[in-house]
């Protein structure tokens, strides 16, 4: 009897170990205590896609969760002439964090989740006998070069609301508020319209982002979230301005449950931002004379309860540069307390911040 005791606590212990990481996702009781094997193959370039030498590389791994906080592994390579760096050591799963950083570049931050290059199936990786399948995850990090950082009026988590809907209220992006009487604002660099429409079934929140000036308007630009520094580092004169973006959430009324449930959205990509060129000012034949450049981070994620509609806090950044006719995005990061206006403090940044 004993020595069957003994036969099923080993082949239930061994299973504990095994289980989870022989037939797939999950964490074994032996790994989330001691980790699985886990590599990372970083390839660092720059802006150009060269290889980028001595860039210092972090990996951490989470080892284990506990109510105090993350147990982690950290692994910390040089990357060679050909910007290359393993980096192998031991997770609980998939959660690792990866930066690469380099004097004269703009740090790059991966994402916490780790998925796979070498998986066109979009399944990314999972952990087999306490190895990750695949073993050597291959990652490209840019780091983008440190050029000609500016001065810049910078706002973060921007807040918009209002309970009058079908009428345009201007917002001033030097003063990061809606121009008088609905705020501090002087100069309307934009006007949004808020709009609530709903029936039984369905709600519509609407916001529609127009410009006052004929030659004004703004650009969708594919951003690279990891740097530090996400944008472009300057607007493009010859980009195609458009005068109308429209971002609006549609819920339907489910019958059963009795909420509403998000069936459709118009936003921004989380990878996407804007870049808006304001205050034009023409000549007589209507050529471009002057105008301010700046650009806007995040998402107008529409949110709130009748009667008021709002833009969610900390949803948006803007930066805005004073300098008339410079297309120069590369904000230098420093607070400049000559560029505040109005009530709302232009924030200073942190060095965890993106520019």
């Amino acid at each position: 009897m004993n020595k069957m005791k003994n036969c099923l606590c080993i082949a239930f212990s061994a299973f504990l170990f095994l289980s989870p990481h022989v037939f797939g996702y999950g964490r074994g009781i032996f790994f989330r205590l001691f980790g699985a094997e886990a590599k990372i193959c970083a390839t660092v370039v720059d802006d150009d896609g060269k290889p980028v030498e001595d860039a210092e590389v972090t990996a951490t791994y989470r080892l284990y969760h506990t109510g105090w906080g993350d147990c982690v592994n950290n692994v910390t390579c040089l990357t060679d002439a050909a910007g290359r760096a393993d980096l192998a050591g031991r997770c609980d799963e998939f959660d690792a964090w990866v930066i690469a950083e380099k004097d004269g570049f703009y740090r790059t931050c991966e994402e916490r989740s780790v998925k796979s290059e070498d998986n066109p199936d979009g399944k990314g990786i999972y952990t087999k006998w306490g190895k990750w399948n695949p073993y050597g995850v291959k990652k490209t990090y840019v780091l983008k070069e440190i050029r000609n950082p500016v001065p810049m009026v910078v706002f973060r988590d921007i807040a918009m609301s209002s309970t009058e809907f079908d009428k345009e209220f201007g917002f001033d992006l030097e003063y990061g508020d809606f121009v008088k009487p609905y705020g501090d604002g002087e100069v309307a660099d934009f006007y949004v319209k808020f709009e609530w429409d709903e029936d039984a079934q369905n709600l519509v929140k609407k916001m529609t982002m127009t410009f006052p000036n004929a030659l004004d308007g703004a650009y969708i630009c594919p951003y690279y979230e990891p740097s530090r520094l996400k944008s472009p580092y300057r607007a493009d004169e010859e980009a195609q301005y458009l005068k109308e973006f429209v971002f609006s959430k549609t819920r339907k009324r489910d019958p059963k449950e009795g909420f509403w449930r998000i069936v459709s959205e118009e936003q921004l990509a989380k990878d996407q931002g804007l870049i808006l060129r304001t205050r034009t000012k023409v000549d007589a034949d209507g050529t471009l004379v002057s105008a301010h450049y700046s650009k806007i981070y995040g998402q107008f994620d529409i949110g709130g309860y009748f009667p008021e509609l709002e833009i969610t806090n900390g949803g948006i950044t803007s930066f805005f540069n004073p300098v008339e006719n410079d297309t120069n995005l590369e904000c230098d990061g420093k607070p400049h307390p000559e560029l505040r206006k109005g009530r709302r403090k232009n924030v200073e940044h942190g060095n965890c911040e993106a520019l």
